[in-house]
């Protein structure tokens, strides 16, 4: 067991494992976008994807500072009071999108500013593309934490490996398209 000294509460070893594979599941393909980059569209491109994902990393930063700062209350209104946990999960997804939105725009003009390699067309694709993966995972940040929290984990370990496996069949079909030649 591992022990959190001031609750008294246990978490077992076997649920720590699932959570914490889950999320290496979950947040590693975000790290491997630049790789399959470059193998499937080559070095200009992948240098716009990679400063991106950079970008990325700092903005997905904001919405887990704002979900911490409330989970506790958040997980109180789950077991108590459905009701106003909707309406506090209407409103937490509410701020989650405009700040989102907001760092997507961040992140597509510092594609277009920082990289000169690239089209300013392909910068937006390519914003827009990512924009929409990452948008969606912190959109669902609310849903994907709690699960953990209600003892729920398996659900989130294989609907992230399900998640990865797709990210991966994509990959070997858009390989199989070549688009470098």
């Amino acid at each position: 067991f591992i022990c959190f000294g001031d609750n008294g509460k246990t978490i077992k070893f076997r649920e720590a494992f699932i959570i914490g594979h889950s999320n290496l599941v979950s947040s590693g393909i975000l790290y491997f976008l630049p790789i399959a980059s470059l193998s499937l569209v080559g070095p200009v491109i992948t240098k716009a994807v990679s400063l991106m994902i950079t970008t990325a990393g700092i903005i997905t930063v904001f919405p887990r500072a704002m979900l911490n700062m409330k989970i506790v209350d958040i997980q109180s209104l789950y077991n108590n009071d459905r009701g106003e946990f909707l309406k506090e999960s209407a409103r937490f997804k509410n701020r989650v999108a405009c700040v989102m939105l907001l760092g997507v725009i961040i992140m597509i003009a510092y594609g277009c500013l920082t990289n000169k390699t690239s089209s300013i067309v392909d910068i937006i694709y390519i914003g827009l593309s990512l924009s929409l993966f990452i948008f969606m995972g912190q959109y669902t940040i609310l849903e994907t934490t709690l699960i953990n929290l209600v003892g729920k984990e398996n659900i989130s370990l294989i609907l992230n490996s399900l998640s990865f496996i797709f990210f991966v069949g994509v990959y070997y079909i858009l390989k199989i398209i070549d688009f470098q030649n």
